[in-house]
């Protein structure tokens, strides 16, 4: 008897990936392995590319795709199918599930002549209604961890072969992968490999181990090149799978035609280990702990739906660009920097947003139009006000009171797009490292070389949290006495019970214009610690054919006494870059000091400007009376499979002013803000949208 080795490589990129990403995963990656393989005449694998991936090898290293072609037609490799652009399938509506796939099944039958059967599903998030939508896409069968099967009663060592499931009467195999595999390859010695390969092979019954994983653990992961290639490491595995005489290699879909299943079961939710650690247990609570995670899910929802009513080009190039913004990275966060990394959201909504602009241009052709509604954007159970223009949409939010949403249409940016600071796990972690470097680590700690590298000292000191999430018109009252040092540190500066409360909102609509007020009766701590009772009002005005915001602000004092305390309002922008020199802040075109956008400063000015020539945008803020501005950079402290890391996410513009309010008394103050988009802008990639 003998034992059957299944080896499945995905391989993929984020949409909106550095170029210099994509070449350099080629280099150390990709190219390499695909020379391993036609080195070793006799190996036979499975192996996936996204379509991101593919996009970039078609246009730069097409070669490349010849080769996997050649490769594909001796029946050496097996070419898997999935969502297109590597989406989280259970997360999409089942329209785009299908079409996802059935695109990657077409690229892989007109570029490669293959036919696909088998489909990798992204971060093997799995959820039983998969089923269907995968059959109904043509796929066979499906690779899972075998964690997963474990669930259900199936411990791995039950578990040499595929089972099959169904959904509504529709079946589907399942391969479970080792998860001892997927740790020692490519990590432990051949021999090692090789020992877990034959004691499985030793307990009888032709069994069949399937081992897939990330392709880029085989050179781009950090310290694989050399091990992996350098070192010989792919090279003697290859050769020990060869000439093993009691194990042979094949494709998924070659056991799938020579063997019955196991047997029947169904698979709960569930994904690899790992990825059950991070999410809580299931992947959908990332959109729960990360909220704009959440935001631009929804966001994907809604433009999905509305691109469904769309047919013929139009229709296609605009499920092309909602598929683009279906694509996970933005979504969680992991070993990864995924959420964290905002040029990979900014993507997501460049593209959504495209998509978005395809249905207006539909629906309303060249005219000047507004449309305002009230409805549950975010299915958190409260009703937002979402207001669209023909240049930009706005979202605002009852909790907060604030703006969680606004997209500057021409240049197909979220302007909002800032990643609010929050506690991970692993800040423990970068913390227990400061002591043992300070001396002060407790006995038995582990050695400083067995925690994760940092790649910047002292990033323990920049550890801060927010108590809210980042957007606009987010209302504050700090003491008279704050420093911006601990407003950025958020060390007790807030006074007032205003962020994430509830406000009522109320939405007026006319012909041409549309009028969002929202109200909250709070408290603000006075100067002796009291509680008094404040009223914040304000009104937000849209109008079509203008790319501006008037807002009304008016902070009643409902108590007995007079209130003296500084109140600020928060505005956040997504600059990509806190330190790129065409990406800044001014005011009437004097370039504030200390220059760059992470910059932190104070100034007095009745305007100020942030301006991002990249993408080709400047907002402006105007203010009825001269304003204390104060701003400084967004950054986090995050993982990446490179070590923790700080990251800027935007830029946070407070104006601030020192307010005295008589009881039954108001203090008003009117607020513009102004979107432009510039003529000769740094990077026209967005979408142009003609007929």
């Amino acid at each position: 008897m003998s034992a059957t080795f299944v080896l499945a490589l995905h391989n993929h990129q984020p949409v909106g990936n550095f170029p210099f990403v994509f070449e350099q995963a080629y280099q150390r990656a990709y190219a390499p392995m695909l020379d391993a393989i036609e080195r070793h005449g006799q190996v036979r694998l499975a192996l996936h590319y996204s379509g991101p991936l593919l996009d970039w090898l078609e246009a730069e290293r097409p070669a490349f795709l010849d080769r996997l072609r050649a490769l594909a037609e001796q029946g050496r490799v097996e070419l898997l199918s999935g969502g297109y652009y590597e989406p989280i399938l259970p997360a999409i509506p089942d329209r785009d599930k299908i079409g996802q796939v059935e695109r990657l099944n077409a690229y892989l039958k007109r570029r490669m002549n293959a036919r696909a059967r088998g489909a990798w599903i992204a971060e093997r998030v799995w959820e039983p209604t998969l089923a269907r939508p995968l059959r109904e896409a043509g796929i066979e069968y499906t690779l899972l961890d075998d964690t997963q099967f474990a669930s259900v009663g199936i411990p791995p060592e039950r578990s040499y072969g595929y089972f099959v499931t169904e959904e509504e009467g529709r079946v589907l195999a399942l391969f479970p992968m080792h998860m001892a595999l997927r740790h020692a390859i490519p990590f432990r010695p051949v021999d090692e490999v090789m020992a877990l390969l034959h004691e499985a092979q030793s307990a009888g019954g032709d069994p069949v181990l399937v081992m897939g994983d990330d392709g880029e653990k085989f050179g781009n992961w950090p310290g694989t090149y050399d091990s992996v290639y350098e070192q010989g490491w792919l090279d003697r595995f290859f050769a020990a799978l060869v000439q093993a005489p009691w194990l042979e290699m094949r494709t998924p879909a070659e056991v799938l035609d020579a063997r019955p299943p196991l047997g029947r079961l169904y698979v709960p939710n569930g994904s690899y280990h790992e990825m059950i650690e991070w999410s809580g247990g299931f992947w959908r609570n990332f959109l729960v702990r990360y909220p704009e995670a959440n935001q631009l899910h929804k966001k994907m929802l809604d433009v999905s739906q509305r691109v469904s009513a769309l047919e013929g080009k139009a229709g296609e190039r605009a499920r092309d660009e909602l598929w683009k913004g279906q694509c996970n990275c933005p979504y969680w966060h992991g070993v990864f920097g995924g959420i964290y990394l905002n040029s990979i959201r900014e993507a997501n909504f460049e593209h959504l947003i495209a998509a978005e602009r395809i249905a207006d241009r539909k629906q309303h052709g060249e005219n000047d139009w507004i449309h305002a509604q009230t409805r549950d954007f975010d299915c958190d159970g409260l009703q937002e006000a979402v207001v669209a223009t023909e240049s930009y949409s706005v979202v605002a939010a009852p909790l907060g009171g604030a703006i969680c949403e606004l997209d500057l249409k021409p240049v197909n940016a979220n302007l909002t797009d800032v990643l609010a600071r929050r506690p991970e796990a692993y800040h423990r972690t970068l913390r227990e490292r400061a002591r043992i470097q300070a001396g002060e680590a407790a006995a038995g700690t582990r050695s400083i070389h067995d925690i994760q590298t940092v790649k910047e000292a002292g990033l323990e000191a920049l550890l801060a949290y927010d108590g809210h999430r980042r957007g606009m018109l987010v209302d504050h009252f700090f003491d008279p006495g704050v420093t911006l040092d601990a407003i950025v540190a958020n060390r007790d500066a807030e006074r007032g019970d205003f962020l994430e409360a509830p406000y009522q909102l109320a939405l007026k609509r006319r012909r041409q214009t549309a009028a969002v007020t929202l109200r909250r009766i709070g408290t603000v701590r006075d100067e002796a610690g009291v509680q008094r009772a404040l009223e914040i009002e304000k009104t937000l005005k849209f109008a079509a054919g203008s790319s501006r915001i008037v807002i009304h602000y008016a902070l009643r004092n409902r108590d007995t006494e007079p209130l003296r305390a500084r109140f600020g309002v928060e505005f956040n922008l997504g600059l990509q870059a806190g330190d790129a020199a065409d990406r800044y802040i001014h005011s009437r075109g004097r370039r504030l000091q200390p220059p760059g956008a992470a910059a932190r400063g104070i100034s007095r000015e009745r305007e100020i400007s942030a301006v991002d020539e990249w993408r080709g945008f400047e907002w402006t803020l105007r203010c009825g009376v001269e304003t204390e501005f104060w701003r400084y950079g967004v950054e986090t402290i995050s993982n990446s499979e490179e070590g923790i890391e700080r990251t800027y996410q935007g830029t946070c513009i407070l104006a601030m002013w020192v307010v005295d309010i008589a009881p039954g008394l108001a203090w008003e103050s009117g607020l513009e803000m102004r979107l432009d988009t510039l003529v000769h802008a740094g990077r026209r990639s967005y979408v142009e949208i003609g007929e």
